[in-house]
């Protein structure tokens, strides 16, 4: 249960700093990188998460190593990928 727990907090925390960025830099992002780019990587972002709070549940309810081993890749594949993605103007 505590790795669950663990890995439930990270995404917790990952999913609110996620949301504060794409809130903050919405605007520029539709400006410098376009609405279909901005709205792309916002929905990629929730379907993610959304995939990670299932795996989370799963693995909670059942001691299966492989869906641990899945929420905790989903977790760190969707931090470095659009979890976080740039919406500035580019160098």
């Amino acid at each position: 249960m505590i790795p669950v727990l663990r890995t439930a907090i990270a995404g917790i925390c990952v999913a609110a700093a996620s949301g504060l960025e794409f809130a903050a830099y919405w605007r520029d992002g539709v400006q410098y990188q376009g609405v279909s780019y901005t709205i792309t990587t916002a929905l990629l972002s929730f379907c993610c998460a959304s995939a990670l709070l299932f795996l989370l549940i799963r693995s909670s309810l059942s001691s299966s190593f492989g869906f641990r081993l899945a929420a905790n890749f989903l977790l760190f594949a969707w931090t470095v990928t659009y979890a976080f993605p740039y919406l500035g103007e580019l160098p």
